[in-house]
């Protein structure tokens, strides 16, 4: 997208944000509703919604909850665009 918009010196770095604690991925992000959500929207049955959240609490209760997602900072300058 930034070359389209011929941009130049474009950059991409990948960074993985993993958080172990759920209070932190849940409150900020609402992880534990979004197969709620997703029911909701006609996305997933509400048995898998369920047997969603019945794994994140699992998780949480035995200490081996762990959110991991990968994002990419992208950046270029416009050096030479009128």
């Amino acid at each position: 997208m930034l070359a389209a918009r011929a941009m130049e010196d474009i950059t991409v770095e990948a960074r993985t944000l993993v958080v172990r604690d759920p209070t932190a991925v849940d409150n900020v992000m609402g992880l534990r509703s979004w197969a709620h959500t997703a029911a909701a929207r006609g996305h997933l049955d509400s048995a898998a919604a369920d047997r969603f959240v019945a794994q994140f609490d699992q998780a949480v209760r035995t200490g081996r909850f762990t959110y991991a997602v990968t994002f990419f900072l992208t950046s270029g300058n416009t050096r030479g665009i009128r």
